[in-house]
């Protein structure tokens, strides 16, 4: 059961981490820029 759930679960992760993350991180080298 838990070696079929996991596959679905990392990209469900990796893109709510990325989600997040990324908007940090655009926001710091905005910043940087100005």
């Amino acid at each position: 059961m838990v070696t079929v759930f996991y596959p679905d679960i990392i990209p469900v992760v990796k893109s709510a981490f990325l989600d997040s993350g990324a908007r940090d991180v655009v926001v710091d080298q905005l910043k940087g820029i100005k």
